[in-house]
């Protein structure tokens, strides 16, 4: 067999590391990338300035497994910036993108490099679910995110579309819309494929999970959330901006965006109300009514119609802070009858 038809058989996969002050995790990480059953890899580690002992983990590996793993050192810049770095100098057709503290499953690649082969051409990445599993609980307790074939932008807006680990990346889908963003504080992965969709790449999916996702305590993902927050609902804007000055925004893409900005909206609303009033302003069209997707309830929705926005959070806020816990999670529950009472009473009264 030529060196082509291995190639051909079995292209290069670029594992894109960034690592800053990852010392106790990243060696299990980088032994459930050499534990792969898919052997055409190279592993590519940046340290992003650790101040611990990260660096002297990753060069005592790249000693190990010289003809594999590189390790690149710089200034910290953030792990999109430190991404982009191991971008940059990938070899591999496909980029499985790592966060050092995360774990493959040993078939991971060869799975999905499977999968691959029996797809057609025009793939930006492969989406893939993943198990989630908070390090401050047992190991045994996991989440498990499926993902199941679905319009992309659908996808996309609904956050069922993978993420970083456990999707797998063509490296020139990647670089023709110049990498990772590292000016955003959060959500570069869900911007990342916004702008790989736009270009007219789709995806295929994978329904099996091979990826484990570990959260730590005080993790970005798990902090600053009125950030993440705006980031999310900026992005369904852009989406449904897109959909339609491009012509492609069908009924069920235009109402998986609104719903979902229009979620997160009202999330946003408790932690800062003034902000979700803006968010709303800026983004829900006037002719917009709350849907059952968009976790609005048939009460929430008759008093929205009467009252707007504003006007029915308020209310919401103020039930919130004198119906117990417990009962607000009933479908006829004290909190539906207030809503559905106020907006009958406010109605009356115009």
């Amino acid at each position: 067999m030529t060196e082509h038809t291995v190639s051909m058989a079995q292209p290069t996969v670029s594992v894109v590391i960034p690592c800053f002050n990852v010392e106790p995790w990243v060696a299990e990480c980088l032994d459930s990338i050499l534990c792969q059953t898919y052997q055409n890899l190279e592993i590519i580690c940046v340290d992003d300035g650790s101040t611990d002992g990260t660096l002297s983990v990753l060069r005592r590996y790249e000693s190990n497994h010289s003809k594999k793993i590189r390790v690149l050192t710089g200034p910290n810049g953030g792990a999109p910036a430190a991404r982009n770095r191991g971008l940059n100098l990938a070899n591999g057709e496909w980029i499985q993108f790592m966060d050092a503290d995360d774990l493959l499953l040993p078939n991971k690649i060869a799975h999905q490099i499977t999968l691959l082969r029996r797809s057609e051409n025009n793939i930006g990445f492969l989406v893939a679910g993943s198990n989630v599993r908070h390090m401050d609980a047992p190991p045994s307790v996991q989440t498990p995110r499926l993902v199941v074939p679905r319009d992309p932008w659908v996808a996309l807006s609904q956050s069922r579309i993978g993420n970083t680990c456990s999707n797998l990346w063509r490296r020139v889908a990647v670089a023709c819309v110049d990498g990772w963003r590292e000016d955003m504080p959060r959500g570069q992965e869900a911007d990342l494929m916004f702008r790989i969709l736009k270009t007219g790449m789709t995806v295929t999916y994978d329904r099996e999970i091979h990826t484990l996702c570990r959260r730590r305590p005080g993790s970005l993902c798990t902090t600053n959330p009125v950030t993440g927050l705006r980031i999310a609902i900026e992005l369904r804007a852009r989406i449904l901006e897109h959909l339609l000055t491009s012509a492609l925004a069908t009924s069920e893409r235009r109402a998986a965006a609104l719903n979902s900005a229009f979620r997160h909206i009202r999330t946003l609303s408790i932690l800062n109300p003034a902000a979700a009033v803006c968010c709303h302003q800026n983004v829900i069209p006037q002719d917009y009514r709350p849907q059952k997707e968009a976790g609005a309830r048939i009460a929430y929705r008759v008093a929205y119609a009467i009252l707007g926005f504003k006007r029915t959070e308020q209310v919401y806020r103020m039930l919130r802070r004198v119906i117990p816990r417990g009962e607000r999670t009933q479908d006829n529950g004290p909190i539906n009858l207030a809503l559905a009472t106020m907006g009958y009473v406010a109605s009356c009264s115009i």
